[in-house]
């Protein structure tokens, strides 16, 4: 898909696609910092985009209620913006899985297995939960900051409670913490660009805030960052 993007914007560069679940964009972010670094890149559009309802089972209430579909980007340019930044991965396949499409090949006898998206529930929040605290008092320590220097806590629109939780025990306000999962749903990788987006267009943020992203998804993963806008 990145290559059709490219296309589209009439951009001459290198396009890539990254799959990290719902912690793709962090991913993301993590590799521009590697590629503006390294003097590898100038500039890098960062786009979060993810079709979640074509892999859901519609019988399923446990979890096609939950997803949605939608695309965010940033553009990202050298500066002193990332304070710092986590990712991680823990291989495991049966707290998040989504199935392979059945394609039948002469060579192999594969047996045909489910398509869909499938979850449990209440691992992935403990999961969730553990994971998105940890990585949150990890970059902020490494950033030298505090919840008071935090203008907003923007987590991966997975579940309310798993971003109520995270808020309450590190101490932030209802003010600090950001959601939209109300009108968009769990988008995935695309959940906190969407959210970025939201909240710049609303006035929420300006420039010199300090913010912190977290998210969580399959594979496991996990990341988290500080950022001064």
């Amino acid at each position: 898909l990145s290559c059709l993007v490219q296309r589209e914007i009439g951009a001459v560069c290198p396009a890539v696609d990254i799959n990290a679940a719902c912690s793709g964009f962090i991913y993301g972010l993590d590799m521009a910092d590697a590629y503006i670094t390294s003097d590898k890149a100038e500039t890098i559009l960062l786009i979060g985009a993810e079709m979640m309802t074509r892999h859901l089972d519609w019988k399923d209430r446990s979890t096609c209620v939950l997803f949605g579909d939608g695309a965010g980007a940033v553009i990202l340019k050298k500066g002193n913006g990332l304070k710092s930044i986590k990712i991680t991965a823990k291989g495991d396949h049966k707290l998040l899985a989504i199935g392979n499409v059945f394609c039948p090949s002469p060579f192999s006898n594969q047996p045909q297995t489910d398509p869909h998206f499938r979850m449990n529930g209440g691992e992935v929040f403990k999961f969730a939960v553990g994971s998105a605290l940890r990585d949150v008092k990890e970059v902020m320590k490494k950033a030298g900051v505090t919840v008071s220097d935090v203008k907003m806590l923007i987590p991966h629109q997975a579940n309310l409670r798993v971003s109520q939780f995270v808020k309450e025990k590190m101490g932030f306000s209802d003010e600090q913490l950001a959601s939209a999962i109300d009108h968009y749903g769990n988008t995935s990788s695309a959940s906190i660009p969407l959210l970025l987006d939201e909240l710049v267009e609303e006035g929420k943020l300006s420039s010199g805030d300090i913010i912190v992203l977290t998210a969580f998804g399959g594979g496991l993963t996990t990341g988290a960052c500080v950022i001064e806008l």
